[in-house]
């Protein structure tokens, strides 16, 4: 409703196959929420890794903050899962999809990796002006030290996400 077209859509995504990376997620949902002041809708892209009691870990974090929680159950198309590997993980994948699983009413995210503490009021990045622009970024240092195998691979997924290119 009219409720969510007024916060802040924050999307987060994991694979948690050992049960334990939620309590990541957890750690930077609740310094998000401590630092912003703004109403904020908060997007989990999860897939079945993601347990009940982690889940309900989250509800009761934005209860306790007043703020509201949407689960996206995703899953990788087969040539991405091919790709999926020890430097693209399939969490770091599915950050990917996120424009195919937002309604149209969204027509901005900002996603936040799952090990980072926010210190600010994201709001500060929400008004920033992209001139138009699809996306704003920051560089991932690390990719420098990629194979040129492995930025190939990065390049291809652009075409398994219809993506124009990058890296």
């Amino acid at each position: 409703g009219a409720d969510m077209e007024q916060c802040l859509h924050i999307a987060l995504a994991f694979h948690d196959a050992n049960g334990t990376y939620a309590r990541h997620a957890g750690v930077t949902l609740q310094s998000l929420f401590s630092h912003t002041s703004a109403r904020i809708c908060a997007r989990i892209l999860d897939d079945e890794t993601l347990c009940e009691s982690n889940r309900a870990n989250f509800l009761s974090i934005g209860q306790r903050f007043d703020q509201q929680f949407l689960f996206h159950s995703v899953q990788l198309p087969k040539p991405a899962q091919e790709m999926a590997g020890n430097r693209l993980t399939k969490g770091t994948l599915y950050r990917l999809l996120l424009p195919s699983l937002m309604p149209a009413t969204v027509d901005r995210m900002l996603y936040l990796d799952c090990d980072m503490i926010v210190e600010l009021d994201v709001a500060v990045l929400w008004k920033i002006d992209l001139g138009g622009a699809p996306l704003a970024a920051v560089p991932d240092e690390g990719i420098a030290q990629w194979s040129a195998a492995e930025r190939l691979a990065v390049q291809r997924l652009g075409t398994v996400f219809s993506m124009p290119d990058c890296c």
